[in-house]
């Protein structure tokens, strides 16, 4: 970093050279957070992984404690609850640490572990998601045919975590504990002995322990950066958005044409009277709508489009910042010398984990709206 630089020194320290070393050195270091911003962050992902574990574990008794809530939409919504948890008790709190420290104190079999488990979560996350829209989709367009059963779901969370550990493997490959020079420690040190050294060229740089890619080449690990940010961001929003929008716009349309047609019963009771017939063993039944029928179903439509508007805005939304972040930081790497990079990356990083915590009150309003 500094090899265009020479001091002239003789048998004293020259302070003039000393000075802009340190100076030098401190211009090209990471921002250092002060104590109250330490404390800041500390609360803000603590709140953030607690409210995750608590939350979604309600949300996971719940489900698993009632017979009458094991729909296939709430055995989805367990899996996501499982995921989020995971996310919480393991990803978010070692995660944090790592970065704010810029070395690794755990335990060093640790250091692929919890990269792996993230990934894992994140993805199990993300296609639950997925699953979800579908099975919503296939019940606006598909109500008489190839609906979503248990078994069916249950096939469903089982590829999706296999496909979730497959995706993870190339980090258990690759990250190990490594010793790299830590200047920022050297400098805040003020070590004049360091310092010495570091003037008169018998330069002896300290270490620290860090988390790193040993066993891929870097381009094949920047290659499988990038294939993360696609799985796990830009191909389920891909998805999603497509499914929601249809959805969406299917809905508004029978909104238009009236109040007669076929609704499909999941799981659900109805008061209403008609004639009944069983295909692919769900009960359908065909009504003539009374003026209340009709403007009830329509109350019920704009909540499902809002939910569904919200559901999409708040994936895309909390994980935008980060996944654009790590596209860009292998795309163009030179991001990562810029000195108060890691202060965006903690507000791009905690906003996307913020949305494990809020998929309890997302995803309660979820099931009111579409399987009440």
């Amino acid at each position: 970093m500094f090899d265009n630089f020479t001091f002239s020194v003789n048998d004293e320290i020259n302070f003039e050279s000393y000075n802009k070393t340190l100076s030098l050195f401190s211009e090209e270091l990471l921002y250092s957070f002060p104590l109250g911003v330490v404390v800041l962050l500390v609360l803000a992902y603590g709140i953030v992984s607690l409210t995750a574990v608590i939350g979604n574990t309600i949300v996971l008794c719940c489900v698993v404690g009632s017979v009458r809530l094991r729909t296939v939409t709430n055995m989805f919504i367990a899996n996501l609850a499982t995921a989020d948890i995971l996310i919480g008790a393991l990803s978010i709190p070692f995660q944090f640490q790592a970065a704010l420290l810029q070395k690794w104190i755990l335990p060093p079999f640790m250091c692929a572990f919890c990269p792996f488990i993230q990934i894992v979560s994140v993805n199990v996350s993300i296609y639950t998601l997925v699953a979800i829209a579908a099975d919503r989709y296939l019940v606006v367009f598909a109500p008489l045919h190839c609906r979503i059963n248990k078994y069916r779901a249950r096939m469903i969370i089982i590829f999706i975590w296999a496909w979730s550990v497959i995706a993870a493997i190339p980090a258990l490959i690759a990250l190990r504990v490594r010793l790299v020079p830590d200047l920022e420690s050297a400098v805040d040190s003020h070590d004049d002995k360091w310092l010495r050294s570091l003037v008169t060229g018998n330069l002896t740089i300290p270490t620290r322990p860090s988390c790193d890619n040993i066993g891929m080449s870097e381009s094949i690990w920047r290659g499988y950066n990038q294939f993360l940010v696609v799985i796990q961001y830009f191909l389920p929003l891909g998805i999603i958005t497509f499914a929601y929008t249809r959805m969406a716009s299917k809905l508004h349309g029978q909104e238009k044409s009236g109040s007669s047609g076929l609704i499909s019963l999941d799981n659900n009771k109805s008061s209403h009277q008609g004639d009944s017939v069983f295909r692919n063993s769900q009960l359908v039944t065909s009504y003539h709508l009374t003026t209340a029928d009709a403007e009830y179903i329509v109350t019920h439509k704009r909540k499902v489009m809002k939910m569904l508007i919200v559901v999409v805005a708040l994936f895309a939304l909390c994980w935008l910042p980060l996944q654009t972040y790590n596209l860009l930081k292998d795309t163009i790497p030179e991001i990562n010398t810029f000195r108060y990079i890691n202060v965006i990356w903690f507000c791009c990083h905690w906003l996307a984990m913020s949305n494990s915590s809020v998929n309890p009150f997302i995803y309660a309003i979820y099931k009111v709206t579409i399987d009440h």
